[in-house]
């Protein structure tokens, strides 16, 4: 039997991120083991809501374990991001990925560490025939943060942001899909959170017409090039 490949993944939730991960062997074909680490794994629902908001740090939504639905300011969780790293790097990983579309920062690691976000702006030039692209936020609080983020990277895009939460059970895209059709210059959809699934996607592409760019299938297809894996 072959011996499978060690890969770590980082979320700046509670791992493991089974909603994640159920995607993964689309791409792997069962010759990766994941190993999963997250920011807020030693913590309580009760301790994450409690942690302040600084006015004007950057807000990121992520899940607990049994899958409720949290809002986090990064400089609370940067530190602990780091020690994931370093804990997966210790465990054997070969490669990391993060489990996050958001702007984190830069890390530390002595493997190779995909960031979606990136991966996604090396991807969006690409994929585009318009200059008119939609984001999909999970939190309203997070959309003109989305805009602005994007902007900054593609100064040469618009790119409106419509809040819909993946962790919403089930999550609602109907005003999203009302606004996505009535947009004739859009080129582009972007589901901007690793929680969209690919059955989310599927379920969006029947009831619209544009492209659309799921970040987990970028973060995998790419992981799956780095480790030559083999159908």
């Amino acid at each position: 039997m072959m011996k499978k490949r060690k890969i770590g993944a980082v979320t700046v939730g509670q791992s493991p991120r089974t909603d994640i991960t159920t995607d993964a062997d689309t791409f792997f074909h069962g010759q990766v083991e994941i190993l999963e680490s997250g920011a807020l794994d030693s913590y309580s629902l009760e301790e994450v809501q409690s942690l302040s908001r600084p006015e004007g740090d950057y807000l990121l939504t992520s899940r607990m374990r049994d899958g409720a639905e949290v809002h986090v300011a990064r400089s609370h969780i940067l530190l602990n991001l780091q020690k994931c790293i370093s804990h997966l790097e210790y465990l054997g990983a070969e490669l990391i990925l993060m489990f996050c579309t958001g702007e984190l920062g830069s890390f530390c690691s002595s493997i190779p560490l995909l960031e979606p976000g990136v991966l996604l702006r090396q991807t969006v030039p690409l994929a585009c025939s318009s200059r008119h692209i939609i984001t999909l936020t999970p939190s309203p609080a997070q959309a003109d943060q989305s805009e602005r983020r994007w902007r900054s990277w593609l100064p040469e895009f618009t790119f409106p942001s419509l809040p819909v939460s993946p962790y919403a059970v089930p999550p609602d895209f109907s005003e999203a899909i009302k606004t996505i059709s009535r947009s004739s210059d859009t080129g582009l959809v972007i589901m901007d959170c690793l929680g969209f699934s690919m059955q989310m996607k599927k379920e969006l592409e029947k009831q619209c017409t544009k492209k659309i760019l799921l970040p987990r299938e970028v973060l995998f297809s790419k992981a799956a090039d780095l480790l030559e894996i083999s159908k």
